[in-house]
């Protein structure tokens, strides 16, 4: 349905699911892209923010893993915007489609700082990478 646009944003809007917030999805080239914050982090607007910088740095390898396959890559935002820790969680199976999800990543940060009113010294992020029809 949304085969026109280039780089569709959508917010499925903020749902608690295992302890983590979901938001935002792009479904473009057969790729979904999510952003699972740790339930503690609720500022939404940060979090659509930071889902549009890492959907906006994707860029798809030459092919594509099946459909269904997915990357899992999760990372640690320091209180200055910066990755501290990062890694691949789950692998699609495809070191291209896993190392284009990372890279992703990195091309995206650093971020803003994190809101004062979050008061841990770190926030976690779970990105998933899925390949849609």
């Amino acid at each position: 349905p949304m085969r026109n646009m280039t780089r569709p944003f959508i917010l499925t809007g903020v749902l608690l699911l295992l302890g983590v917030l979901e938001t935002g999805t792009l479904q473009a080239a057969g790729v979904s892209i999510r952003g699972y914050f740790t339930s503690a982090f609720t500022d939404a607007k940060y979090q659509q923010t930071m889902v549009q910088k890492v959907i906006g740095a994707w860029k798809s390898p030459p092919s594509l893993p099946a459909v269904g396959k997915k990357a899992v890559v999760i990372v640690q935002i320091n209180r200055e915007g910066k990755i501290s820790v990062q890694t691949l969680h789950m692998s699609s199976g495809s070191k291209a489609f896993d190392e284009a999800g990372q890279e992703c990543i990195r091309s995206a940060a650093p971020f803003e700082p994190l809101p004062k009113t979050f008061h841990y010294p770190y926030m976690e992020v779970h990105f998933h990478f899925e390949v849609v029809k």
